[in-house]
């Protein structure tokens, strides 16, 4: 194997990759990434035998091979190169790489040694979603769900397709986010999976990485290989692929309230600023508890909070409320998150009674819904 590449563009691939490399790993060859040249182009490839990320690059071949090398140690040397190429040739066991100035060697693993990689060669894809849709959909969903695997349903992303609708849920079972968007066509068939949020979030990462490739109003096509239990992502020359996760998802529809005894139109600056003084205290709470009261005679809501050992705070601001009045406590914590994940300059809360879910919509958008249950109060 030899070949010579263009720095930069080598840097770029070698980095995408390497993100889906876990820092510590049973087999050692999952610290490596694989190298392979053929028929005038260089493939990338990285896995963590849940998560796997391949892709393709020009490069000048020079032989053919194949091989895998530590990911970390050859990014980081390309990484530092300042000249504009690169030459790359598998010498024995080792990998020689260098430019005029400089050289390093590094130790390698047989190719062979390196787990297989589901292929989407003789796949279809099922469906293509906009790539703005996507980072739109991860922004707003992904954040919602748990990293803890002790719920393995709970860390990944709810993907529902029927006709030309498709809707994206994530949970962690106290907060819910769901986006809906319409597809540029209809499929065949309905679709129901649980996607890994990682996956996903490394999905909205790639396509901001790798967007300046073509105009906007791209395309990510999705494949599902229902043998291997994979969803593959194709973004351009990048193929990032996920093993679906078994389980039963929750009946989230039951948790979402169908009417409101209150609803109040907020601005998100003025709700984030006074959620920002509330929260240096509310951190410091058990579950970042903050009491949230409505008052339509004021035309205002009051977030308050109280840490034994620290004190307590009290922030307002005006607000448009139609409906009744109310008092209930939630996270300012998972408030936080929610307004952080959220583009919209006004939100809409609806809330029925203390015990209720609160649902947090961005106004005028019909599509997306978040929802937090309650804190005693």
């Amino acid at each position: 194997m030899q070949f010579v590449s263009n720095k930069k563009l080598l840097s770029k691939y070698l980095n995408t990759a390497s993100r889906v490399i876990k820092q510590k790993n049973a087999m050692a060859v999952l610290s490596n990434i694989y190298l392979e040249t053929n028929s005038g182009q260089l493939s990338i490839t990285a896995t963590d035998l849940e998560l796997s990320i391949r892709t393709w690059i020009g490069a000048e071949v020079k032989s053919d091979g194949k091989t895998t090398v530590p990911a970390k140690a050859i990014s980081e040397f390309v990484n530092s190169l300042t000249e504009d190429t690169v030459e790359i040739s598998l010498e024995d066991t080792q990998v020689k790489t260098f430019t005029e100035s400089t050289e390093s060697f590094f130790n390698t693993i047989p190719a062979d040694d390196f787990p297989p990689v589901v292929s989407i060669d003789e796949h279809e894809p099922i469906l293509k979603v906009s790539s703005d849709h996507i980072q739109s959909m991860v922004s707003r969903v992904a954040f919602a769900t748990s990293s803890n695997d002790a719920k393995p349903v709970f860390t990944g992303v709810k993907i529902e397709v029927s006709g030309e609708q498709a809707s994206f849920v994530g949970a962690d079972g106290l907060r819910l986010s769901k986006q809906l968007i319409t597809l540029p066509s209809s499929i065949e068939e309905d679709l129901d999976l649980l996607v890994p949020a990682k996956a996903m979030t490394e999905l909205a990462h790639i396509i901001s990485e790798f967007r300046d490739l073509t105009d906007e109003g791209e395309f990510v096509e999705i494949y599902y290989l229902e043998d291997r239990n994979h969803i593959v992502f194709k973004y351009h020359e990048i193929e990032l692929s996920a093993r679906l996760i078994d389980g039963k998802y929750p009946p989230y529809r039951q948790a979402i309230p169908s009417t409101y005894n209150s609803r109040i139109e907020i601005n998100k600056a003025d709700f984030q600023n006074a959620l920002k003084i509330v929260n240096i205290i509310a951190r410091n709470a058990s579950g970042s508890k903050m009491v949230v009261e409505v008052s339509k005679a004021n035309s205002e809501i009051t977030l308050s909070s109280t840490a034994q050992e620290l004190g307590s705070n009290t922030s307002k601001l005006k607000v448009d409320v139609t409906g009744e009045d109310l008092k209930f406590a939630i996270s300012a914590k998972y408030v936080n998150d929610m307004l952080s994940n959220m583009s919209s300059e006004n939100l809409v809360m609806e809330c029925s009674t203390a015990t209720s879910a609160i649902v947090f919509r961005v106004a005028g958008d019909e599509d997306f819904i978040h929802l937090i249950m309650p804190m005693r109060i």
